[in-house]
């Protein structure tokens, strides 16, 4: 038994369904990479196109750049929301394979990462518009606006990964401390009985 990962009540999962889920997946990823590929000629194509529309004035590269913002937009919202329905049964198994009672920070985990996908996803698609504005202070806005959303998924990962194994850790480290310890131990010993050693063929001679 497992739940969907959309608050829905839990249903059993069928092997066929999780088939066509995995096939949505990789279909929708292959896709992405063939827009892009596309898109990347149509670039080289459009690299001297300029046009005006309506008394604007359009370039290729901006062009190829609101091209590139919806094909990552539809093929990449279907693959991160087939990932996020895949992600509570994945997580269920690797806890399972990791000796994890927890569920919950594995599929937490497995959330952050893919939301750092769709950030990666988004700054792919938008880069091309954000170059394109005059002012670099108000260009600055974005990026700053991602990476903090960056470094907040990932501190938030680190800190589910911490949790997660803690315990194993702290063992790890109480396990490794008592073998060098044992080890000081036993080197202070031989230390100290040769010491006795030679104060008692100090005071023979």
């Amino acid at each position: 038994m497992a739940e969907s990962t959309r608050g829905s009540p839990s249903k059993q999962i069928s092997a066929e369904e999780v088939r066509v889920r995995l096939g949505r997946l990789i279909t929708s990823f292959v896709k992405l990479a063939a827009a892009m590929a596309l898109l990347y000629l149509l670039g080289r194509i459009l690299t001297d196109y300029d046009a005006s529309l309506f008394g604007f004035r359009i370039q290729g590269f901006q062009v190829v750049g609101i091209l590139r913002l919806t094909a990552v937009v539809y093929f990449g919202y279907h693959a991160l929301s087939e990932l996020l329905w895949l992600l509570d049964l994945s997580a269920r198994r690797l806890s399972q394979a990791l000796g994890l009672e927890e569920v919950g920070g594995v599929r937490r985990i497995g959330q952050d990462l893919i939301y750092l996908m769709g950030l990666a996803l988004a700054w792919y698609g938008l880069s091309p518009l954000i170059s394109a504005i005059p002012s670099e202070r108000i260009r600055l806005i974005p990026s700053l606006a991602f990476l903090a959303l960056g470094v907040l998924l990932a501190y938030d990962m680190a800190k589910s990964i911490y949790r997660l194994f803690s315990e194993k850790f702290e063992s790890f480290l109480d396990r490794l401390t008592a073998l060098l310890t044992r080890g000081l131990a036993e080197s202070e010993r031989e230390s100290d009985e040769e010491v006795n050693v030679g104060q008692s063929q100090m005071q023979e001679g």
